[in-house]
């Protein structure tokens, strides 16, 4: 856990099963770090300014708005956020990239393609 190539993870989901089954993923792989899994975005907030992690994903059950992006953009610039979920295509997709999202996932990539893309973040 104390290489270089640690990818810490900040997981902000409305989904509790989601983010323990993130979490049981990660526990066989030490190149990744799980610092914070939260409900909400003010505890997300805080964990970004605190932990400063250096990716943000955020798992969606429905569109995120555009000031949520902004307001995790401004609470850690050195995280990148990758969006994952459903339906986020089109102009909201253009917009966050613009934000600066770094990526943005389709629910139902596979383990290994999540992990990948996480990498490549």
């Amino acid at each position: 856990m104390g290489s270089n190539t640690d990818i810490s993870i900040l997981f902000w989901t409305q989904q509790p099963f989601v983010g323990l089954g993130l979490a049981n993923v990660l526990r066989d792989r030490p190149q990744y770090r799980l610092v914070e899994c939260c409900d909400n975005l003010p505890a997300a907030l805080d964990c970004v300014k605190t932990a400063r992690p250096a990716v943000v994903l955020v798992y969606l059950t429905s569109r995120i708005s555009l000031s949520e992006v902004r307001a995790l953009r401004s609470a850690g610039d050195r995280s990148q956020i990758v969006l994952w979920g459903e339906a986020l295509t089109g102009e909201f997709a253009f917009q966050a990239m613009q934000l600066g999202v770094r990526g943005i996932l389709a629910g139902t990539i596979s383990i290994e393609g999540l992990l990948a893309a996480l990498e490549n973040v």
